[in-house]
């Protein structure tokens, strides 16, 4: 599967276990609200970086490390089956590259950057709506 997609993919399904991680308490929805924020914030910057014909790579790190820190409390929580398929694609070498030949060679980009986009958009209005329960 394409990292694009695989992306795409984990934040709905993030997004999906909002009910669950407005219920937590505490550190672990803190932490939920942190690295989902962080990651929407770097898969919009992974599609502008794809947008301007560059290499994402700061971003893609940013974003395996969001995932990373992430996926230790969501896991907790519940099931998310993509989730460490997107981390083990994420800690290739070069993965950076791999998104970029991946996107170049595609015949369908604004779809892609439109996946980007939404996946970007989920977690960052999952960590908005997350955060506004008391």
């Amino acid at each position: 599967m394409p990292i694009i997609t695989s992306i795409s993919t984990v934040a709905k399904q993030i997004f999906e276990l909002s009910g669950a991680i407005k219920d937590s308490r505490g550190d672990r929805r803190a932490r939920v609200i942190y690295y989902c924020n962080n990651a929407g914030n770097h898969v919009s910057e992974i599609a502008a970086e794809l947008r301007l014909n560059r290499i994402p790579g700061k971003e893609c790190l940013e974003l395996r490390d969001a995932i990373s820190r992430c996926s230790e409390v969501v896991l907790k929580m519940a099931d998310v089956p993509g989730l460490t398929l997107l981390l083990d694609e994420l800690c290739t070498p070069q993965a950076d590259i791999k998104i970029y030949d991946e996107f170049n060679s595609s015949d369908s980009k604004e779809e892609e950057l439109k996946q980007l986009d939404e996946a970007s958009g989920l977690l960052r209005a999952l960590a908005k709506s997350a955060r506004a329960v008391p």
